[in-house]
């Protein structure tokens, strides 16, 4: 069931952990007589955590309390992803915070981790940049829709958009075929990632589909990237390009 207390319908929930409807009955029958679960309306009839089962997610030691705590070791796994990758430049860098001059997009312009990758290629003539923008969401917060929404409006500056989202327990199972529909109509890519200690372990649920910014529109973002980093960094990417 949705971590955060949404309803979801007894059809679709039954079909998702494949029960028959004998044993289906008798589980939510347990879990509403425990206080776990709450019985709604809707066609088929509904279900959804209490409010109390659903705050425990808060609570849980292993999900992160603050979404900025997940930031710096999904960078470093996306960091390792590229070890085998032939590429001219690879930087990812954390932009939830990041400052200088406002573009007039207002809410949703800043990706939380932002890469930015340059790959030559033998056989082709021109060199390919490409940057990558990636929303990332704690466990009480990824599953809800407006997150998909958020991660899409970055699509905007980068060439590959992509949604990150906690795992609370659940991978997979956890995703809804609506949720799953949004993040395919948008094009993003999805991830599903867990925390132990300082590492993490990530499930590539839908790879990131590629965008079409304006050229402008990713001029700006990269001038706002470098103005994070050092500058030995911006010479690099520029080496890089041929500039």
């Amino acid at each position: 069931m949705p971590i955060d207390g949404t309803r979801i319908s007894n059809l679709r929930l039954r079909s998702k952990v494949e029960l028959d409807n004998e044993t289906y009955a008798a589980a939510v029958r347990e879990l509403r007589e425990s206080g776990a679960i709450r019985i709604g309306p809707g066609r088929g009839g509904t279900v959804a955590r209490t409010y109390a089962a659903a705050a425990e997610v808060h609570q849980r030691r292993d999900l992160a309390v603050r979404e900025g705590e997940l930031y710096k070791p999904f960078i470093n796994w996306l960091t390792s992803s590229w070890a085998d990758v032939d590429s001219g430049f690879a930087r990812a860098l954390d932009t939830s915070g990041a400052t200088g001059r406002q573009r007039s997009s207002g809410q949703w312009s800043r990706p939380d981790v932002t890469a930015v990758q340059v790959f030559r290629y033998p056989f082709l003539p021109d060199i390919t940049v490409e940057v990558s923008s990636y929303e990332i969401k704690r466990a009480v917060d990824g599953l809800k829709l407006e997150s998909i929404f958020e991660a899409a409006a970055h699509g905007r500056w980068a060439h590959r958009a992509s949604l990150v989202i906690e795992d609370a327990g659940s991978g997979r199972e956890s995703l809804s075929d609506r949720y799953l529909d949004d993040v395919r109509r948008f094009n993003l890519g999805l991830y599903i990632v867990r925390l132990s200690g300082s590492e993490m372990e990530v499930d590539e649920v839908e790879p990131p589909g590629l965008q079409s910014p304006e050229p402008d529109q990713v001029n700006d973002l990269l001038e706002q990237f470098f103005g994070l980093t050092e500058r030995q960094a911006a010479n690099q990417y520029k080496a890089a390009i041929g500039r």
